[in-house]
């Protein structure tokens, strides 16, 4: 905007407020474009976490359904348990594990599975059980190999390998 000397106080005066008001328009709307922008910028890399979870834990599915199906065709509860310190190994990464299944609730321990991996630091118990009762229990380390500690996904994975593992031994046992 031009103004015309001289110029009178009034007409400044009105000039600098119109000017001032416009520079505070602009500023906000620059502020406004900046958080857009960061705003954008963390929506989609939310959301590529997002994909990789979902395809992450799409991927433990189905994996996990694999080793249901592999416990149908198991011949004994030996393979039932190897098969699931296999599982336990391929889902949760590189932690120590051990498995005990037994023939019947107050029994001797009749198989054992444990992958090479020395027990390190604090660990997850987990059951393995029917409406029939206790037929045996997981032992994992709750860190893995880098250190990272479970997440409450890898605990749920934990929870249905050891229920699918009982019901599987348990048919074992009756087929005797």
């Amino acid at each position: 905007r031009f103004l015309q000397k001289p110029c009178p106080p009034d007409q400044l005066r009105h000039a600098v407020e119109e000017a001032l008001e416009e520079h505070h328009r602009a500023s906000t709307a620059h502020e406004l474009a900046s958080e857009l922008r960061f705003s954008r910028e963390a929506l989609v890399n939310f959301n590529g976490a997002l994909d990789r979870l979902i395809a992450e834990q799409t991927d433990a599915l189905v994996r996990l359904n694999q080793f249901v199906s592999n416990l149908n065709s198991a011949d004994s509860l030996q393979e039932i348990a190897d098969l699931a310190t296999r599982t336990v190994r391929d889902l949760l990464g590189d932690r120590a594990v051990r498995i005990e299944l037994r023939s019947h609730a107050e029994g001797e321990v009749e198989c054992l599975a444990a992958n090479a991996r020395a027990p390190r630091g604090e660990q997850v118990e987990e059951r393995a059980a029917t409406v029939d009762g206790e037929i045996g229990h997981f032992t994992v380390d709750l860190c893995d190999g880098e250190g990272s500690r479970m997440t409450s996904l890898q605990r749920s994975l934990l929870g249905s390998i050891a229920a699918a593992t009982a019901v599987a031994a348990n048919h074992q046992i009756r087929r005797r």
